[in-house]
Order: structure tokens, then sequence, then C-alpha cells
């Protein structure tokens, strides 16, 4: 676990080397914590590396309104240097990603977003897999 520190906050975050060649951004909602994409990350752990990154954070800030936590989180992409980014995002954490790409236009090559409820486990790894074209 890494952190990131800005204006003040700190957000914890884990980067790793995928198996793709864009980088992958994974975003849970608030009431959950970073074991949410444990299947995900473990399915990810098991592939040969192609040179892009996989990204989890803690992004929720309850003491912070919605605009800083977007331009907080913003700035941690942009410090990270990350490409060609897809999303996936799960409850208010859709909330956080469509106000991203408000503030920055074209900051997302693709999105997944799970609004409510959505899969968990093996279903969301595959959903994940889906996105980033990978192979079962």
């Amino acid at each position: 676990m890494a952190l990131f520190q800005f204006n003040g906050r700190i957000i914890p975050y884990k980067i790793q080397l995928a198996p793709f060649a864009f980088d992958l951004v994974l975003l849970q909602g608030s009431k959950f914590t970073g074991d949410f994409w444990r299947p995900v990350l473990q399915d990810m752990e098991k592939r040969t590396n192609s040179g892009g990154r996989l990204l989890t954070c803690d992004w929720a800030d309850q003491a912070l309104d919605d605009k800083r936590v977007t331009e907080d989180f913003v700035k941690l992409l942009q410090t990270l240097s990350l490409t060609s980014v897809r999303v996936v995002a799960f409850d208010d954490a859709v909330e956080l990603v469509a106000e991203a790409q408000l503030l920055v236009p074209g900051l997302f090559d693709k999105t997944l977003f799970f609004p409510e409820g959505g899969p968990k486990g093996d279903e969301l790894t595959r959903a994940v897999r889906e996105l980033c074209h990978l192979e079962a």
C-alpha cells in the first residue's frame, strides 16, 4: 500500500503491474474496503504482465465535499501518469468517476459502471476480464 498526499489529504492506494497494455482503475463504493477487489486482483496476479498498471484506492472522505474528493482523485491519477485509462466503478464510486469525466473530459477511455448492486466475486472478475479483453 502506498500513500498519496495532496492538499492536506492522504489517499491510500495500491498499484501493480497488469496483464494488458493500458491502465485500469478499480473503485469500490465507500461502504466497501479494498478487499472487495480481491478476486479480481488474484485473477490478474496469475497472468503475465504486459506493461499496464492496475490501481485501487480508498478515495472516499466523508469530511470533504464531492468536488474536493473528485479533484483529489483526478490529481492522484495525473500524478501517477496513468494513460489509456479504463475504470470499473461500483456503487457511489460511479458518481466520482462521472464527476471526474466532467472535470477532465477524455480522462477515461472506457468505463464500466455498477451504480447499485452488481456482480461480486467470480461474476465481477468475469466482467473485468471482458472489459480488459482477457481470456478466462
